[in-house]
C-alpha cells in the first residue's frame, strides 16, 4: 500500500472517529454546550446545569495525554513521518489572547465550536448553517491579514458556493423525505442526564482524544480542526488534499448520524435570533484562526504538553464563555 493511500485512510479515519465521538458525546447538541457554562443561579427551569462537556473534556485529555506520553517514551520519531511536529513557542502575544476572547464570544454566542458545528450542517438546519459559512468566512478574512492568502474572493464565493448547494440539497422534500429525519424530531432535543448518557459522554470523549492521538502517532502532527479549516487557505499550504479528505470523515460521521440517529446533530437553540449565529460564527472563525487552535489544538494538545500558550488560551476562550454565557442568560436568551 502506497504512502499517500495511508496518509489519506488515516485522515479520514480521524476525521470519522471525531465526528462520532462528538454526536455520541452530545457536543454536536449546542443547547448541552450551553448549559455547562451558565452558572446555576442563573439558571431558569428549562434549562439545568449540564456537566456533561467536562466530562468529554477530562475524557478526551485523559485519553490523548496517555497516547501522546507513551509515544513521546518509546517512540523517537512518528510512524510514517521524520520528526514530531509539535510546537516550541512559549511566547504569549496579543493575538492569543485577543483570538482566543474572541472564540470564547462567538462560542457562546452560537454554541458550537469548529468541529461540532461542521457534522451539524448536514442537518439542513439554518443555524448551524449560518455559523460554519460564517466561520469559514471569518477564516479567510485572518488568513488574508495575515498576508497569507492572495485570492480572498475566490475561496469565498467557492466556500458560500459549496455550502448553500449542500443546504438547499439536504432541506428539499426528496432529502427529507427519504431520510429518517422526520418532522417528530425535536431540534431543541436535549438526552437528559444519566447515568447512561454519562457514558456516552465518556466514550465520546475517549473517540476525540483517540483521534487526536492517532494523528499523533501516525505522523506527529497536532490535529487542531480549526487549523484544519484555516489552513486550508493558506497559498503555500500542501496539504490541502489530506484536509479535504479529513473532512470528508467528518461529514461522513455525520451523515450516520443524519439517517440513523439525527438527534445527535440537529439541535437549534431555542429564543436567540439568527444574528447570533452569524455573528458568533464571524468571532469563532477570526479569534481561533489568529490564535491558532481551539478546544482540540489548545485545549487538548496542548494542555497534554504544558504549553503555556495553550494554558493561557485555554483559560481565556473559557472564561469568556463563561462570561458571555451569564450575560446572556440574565437577558433570557
Amino acid at each position: 500500500m502506497s504512502n499517500k493511500i495511508i496518509e489519506h485512510s488515516i485522515h479520514f479515519g480521524c476525521g470519522l472517529a471525531l465526528s462520532l465521538g462528538f454526536g455520541i458525546s452530545g457536543m454536536s447538541n449546542a443547547n448541552i454546550v450551553i448549559s455547562f457554562f451558565t452558572p446555576s443561579w442563573l439558571m431558569e427551569t428549562k434549562r439545568e446545569w449540564d456537566p456533561r462537556l467536562g466530562i468529554v473534556f477530562c475524557s478526551a485529555l485523559g485519553t490523548h495525554a496517555l497516547i501522546y506520553n507513551l509515544v513521546k517514551h518509546k517512540l523517537k520519531k512518528p510512524i510514517f513521518a521524520q520528526t514530531f511536529a509539535t510546537s516550541t513557542l512559549s511566547n504569549i502575544e496579543t493575538n492569543l489572547v485577543l483570538g482566543s476572547t474572541l472564540f470564547g464570544i462567538g462560542w457562546a454566542l452560537g454554541g458550537y465550536c469548529p468541529g461540532p458545528a461542521t457534522i451539524s450542517i448536514v442537518s439542513g438546519l439554518l443555524q448551524p448553517l449560518s455559523f460554519t459559512l460564517s466561520m469559514v468566512i471569518s477564516m479567510i478574512f485572518a488568513r488574508f491579514y495575515q498576508k497569507k492568502l492572495s485570492n480572498k474572493f475566490f475561496s469565498i464565493l467557492s466556500s458560500l458556493v459549496v455550502l448553500a448547494a449542500f443546504y438547499f440539497w439536504r432541506s428539499s422534500s426528496y432529502v427529507s423525505s427519504s431520510s429518517s429525519v422526520s418532522s417528530s424530531v425535536s431540534s431543541s432535543f436535549v438526552p437528559p442526564l444519566t447515568l447512561q448518557t454519562s457514558l456516552y459522554s465518556v466514550f465520546g470523549g475517549i473517540l476525540i482524544g483517540s483521534s487526536i492521538g492517532t494523528m499523533f502517532l501516525t505522523f506527529g502532527k497536532i490535529l487542531g480542526i480549526s487549523g484544519m479549516f484555516s489552513n486550508s487557505f493558506v497559498d503555500t499550504d500542501s496539504q490541502k488534499s489530506l484536509r479535504l479528505t479529513f473532512l470528508v470523515g467528518l461529514l461522513t460521521g455525520a451523515e450516520f448520524f443524519f439517517h440513523f440517529y439525527p438527534q445527535a446533530i440537529s439541535s437549534i437553540i431555542v429564543g436567540r435570533p439568527l444574528f447570533f449565529s452569524i455573528f458568533g460564527g464571524l468571532l469563532v472563525g477570526f479569534g481561533t484562526t489568529i490564535a491558532n487552535g481551539c478546544t482540540s489544538g489548545h485545549g487538548i494538545c496542548g494542555l497534554t504538553r504544558f504549553s503555556p500558550r495553550s494554558i493561557v488560551a485555554t483559560l481565556t476562550f473559557m472564561l469568556s464563555n463563561f462570561l458571555t454565557t451569564s450575560l446572556l442568560s440574565i437577558y433570557q436568551y
